[in-house]
């Protein structure tokens, strides 16, 4: 009984089949779209078009079934099947844009464009033509090559965009998607495979016939006609999302006079910038500064006038370190304005939420103009960098003023082992003037022996042993090693004081090297020796020491600094106590004394500086000034232990791996 009133109402069906289709493409043809940030808007008008074609293909399908004319059946026939054919160029160009826009890698273009079902619809044309078939099977032959292939690439493309695209969050859109590419699949099986009856396969087994046998008499057209109106249902919810961006739109327009007047007052230029990096909204002060028709542009292009977003290293791209760690990014970029002048600015970006607390998919972008703050800090790195110069010139300054204090002391130094080696030559010339006499009696002796007679061999006898007593023949064979040696000792002496002060006054490494503290602190001790020998003994408690990552040069002069102040801090004669110990990857060195020592004021100001408890002439002031520089640039510390009367502890700590300069 049902499928008898179907048949006998098939006209109303293809009516309300048609009408479904019609309505469909009306309201989205009629939907506002323009300035729509949704790539859907620009490519559903192609939908709308086959949806209305379609429709009105139907209807005319419902008007031959009415008015049908066997007279005219022909033109009847070619008419659909062009209605037909058009429908479906535009719903393939629907799917293929969609895909397109729903692609991420965007620079490979699809293959198959619009050519294809158009060389299709050719190809049907000539085979109908020359092999005399009707424009019925003319028509199935559209709707198995044109038909099926659109629906399914359209279903498809509806899924890709919808994982593509920022979906509002509005009740129950998302869900549309998904019905709107299924319901559109379904029709596509029921009118792109399920055929009029033809004469080839699979027309002449599957077909409007025998699935109506196979659904107890129901035409076909009654399951498309639901299928098109469920699909005519899901797109209009989907259309509701570019209602609410227009109201969305209207309201941001509402509130943007007075969103400008906030954002005028910030120094701040502040734009929104969707995913893709275009601009969709920008304050007054980024208007002004690059132009007012900035809305909808790329924000690389208006800002640094390049064709792709910045990339690493030169430009770090702050959305997309945003997108990556989805927390909000600042990073110094340079901005190229309109007239091509270049500024610095520092650029904040954080991630927009939505009314749900969400990622809304847009950032929040601004930047401030940080020109003037970049030029004071490179202003201030050269300051830097003249102020290190003049330090190196400073710790010249103090070698030298060191040189010229001990130059007295290494002359005496230097001049006590010479004074050795004089005496002691002097000494040796004497004992070999001495010697030589001696020498010449035993030479005649032994020329006599060969044939003298015993009285005048007992007489040079006699007079050798004279000789020997007369120059102490005994004590100069004796004394002659002691001689050398000491001479040999002098010698090595003066060595090893030229050595160090030529160490001492060469120019610093500039690498760190590795160095024996130890070691370096005998160095000084024998550069300064003389200075301090006088005032204090020297107790050394060494330990076993790492090697250390140093500038050896600056640590023996700040060891030779220390032990000197120690030195002059003793009034009368006192004691210098050096103890080196390791701990936990750092080389601890104590130098104490028991000079007059330090009140807490004192030792505030000891390392400033200039600063000195000298007489006038007689200190500079910086040699503990340098000492405190030098620590420091090995990452290192130095304190001081010291009350009035009872001596100072300097306490130095150096890492055994000290960062390179």
């Amino acid at each position: 009984m049902t499928a008898e009133f179907f048949n006998q109402n098939l006209d109303i069906v293809l009516f309300i089949y048609g009408l479904s289709f019609v309505a469909l493409g009306i309201a989205i043809l009629v939907q506002p779209r323009r300035g729509s940030f949704f790539k859907l808007a620009a490519v559903l008008r192609y939908l709308g078009i086959f949806a209305v074609m379609h429709g009105c293909y139907e209807w005319f399908q419902m008007w031959s079934v009415i008015k049908y004319r066997p007279d005219s059946a022909y033109w009847f026939e070619l008419t659909g099947w062009v209605m037909l054919v058009i429908s479906y160029l535009f719903l393939y160009k629907f799917g293929y844009s969609l895909l397109s826009a729903s692609r991420e890698n965007k620079n490979k273009k699809l293959i198959m464009g619009i050519w294809v079902p158009a060389l299709l619809a050719a190809i049907i044309i000539i085979f109908v033509l020359r092999a005399g078939r009707s424009w019925q099977e003319g028509r199935a032959l559209a709707r198995y090559l044109m038909g099926l292939p659109s629906g399914v690439l359209a279903s498809a493309s509806i899924i890709a965009y919808y994982k593509t695209e920022i979906i509002p969050r509005l009740p129950g859109l998302r869900y549309n998607f998904y019905y709107a590419a299924l319901f559109l699949f379904l029709y596509t099986i029921l009118s792109g495979f399920v055929v009029s009856p033809v004469g080839f396969f699979p027309g002449n087994i599957i077909n409007t016939a025998s699935f109506s046998r196979l659904f107890g008499g129901i035409p076909v057209y009654l399951f498309r006609t639901v299928c098109a109106l469920f699909l005519a249902l899901s797109m209009g919810r989907i259309l509701a999302m570019f209602r609410w961006e227009t109201i969305k739109n209207l309201g941001l327009k509402q509130s943007e006079r007075f969103t400008d007047n906030i954002t005028s007052s910030i120094e701040e230029m502040i734009m929104i910038i969707d995913r893709n990096f275009r601009i969709k909204w920008a304050n007054q002060k980024l208007r002004a500064a690059y132009g007012k028709d900035v809305l909808n542009k790329f924000c690389y292009k208006v800002t640094h006038h390049i064709d792709s977003p910045c990339q690493p290293p030169d430009d770090i791209c702050p959305i997309d370190e945003a997108v990556k760690s989805e927390k909000p990014v600042s990073v110094i970029h340079s901005h190229i304005g309109p007239k091509g002048n270049a500024s610095y600015v520092e650029v904040s970006v954080y991630p927009m939420l939505d009314e749900q607390n969400k990622f809304s998919g847009n950032f929040i972008h601004t930047s401030r103009d940080v020109t003037g703050r970049i030029k004071a800090q490179k202003e201030l790195e050269d300051a830097y960098t003249e102020l290190k110069a003049i330090q190196e010139k400073l710790l010249s300054a103090e070698k030298m003023a060191s040189l010229g204090k001990l130059s007295a002391g290494i002359a005496h130094e230097i001049n006590n082992p010479i004074g050795y080696v004089i005496s002691n030559l002097s000494s040796l010339d004497k004992y070999v003037s001495d010697l030589l006499p001696l020498l010449r009696q035993y030479h005649d002796l032994d020329s006599l022996l060969s044939g003298a007679i015993n009285d005048e061999l007992k007489k040079a006898i006699d007079k050798i042993q004279d000789v020997k007593k007369k120059i102490d023949f005994k004590y100069i064979l004796d004394d002659l090693p002691k001689l050398i040696r000491e001479t040999a000792d002098g010698a090595q002496r003066v060595v090893r004081i030229i050595r160090d002060l030529k160490s001492f006054a060469r120019k610093d490494e500039i690498e760190l090297k590795e160095a024996d503290i130890n070691e370096l602190i005998e160095s000084a001790l024998n550069i300064i020796w003389n200075e301090v020998k006088y005032k204090a003994d020297v107790v050394k408690e060494y330990g076993k020491l790492p090697v250390v990552f140093c500038h050896a040069q600056q640590i023996t002069q700040v060891v030779m600094n220390i032990v000197v102040n120690a030195a002059q801090a003793i009034e009368e004669h006192g004691t210098i106590t050096i103890k080196t110990y390791s701990k936990d990857k750092t080389v601890t060195i104590e130098i104490s004394d028991t000079g007059t020592g330090m009140d807490e004021e004192l030792q505030k100001m000891v390392f400033e500086p200039f600063f000195t408890t000298k007489k006038v002439g007689e200190g500079t002031g910086l040699g503990l000034a340098i000492v405190y520089g030098v620590i420091q640039k090995h990452k290192g510390s130095i304190e001081i232990k010291s009350r009035p009367g009872e001596g100072s502890t300097f306490i130095i700590r150096l890492p055994v791996n000290a960062p390179q300069r």
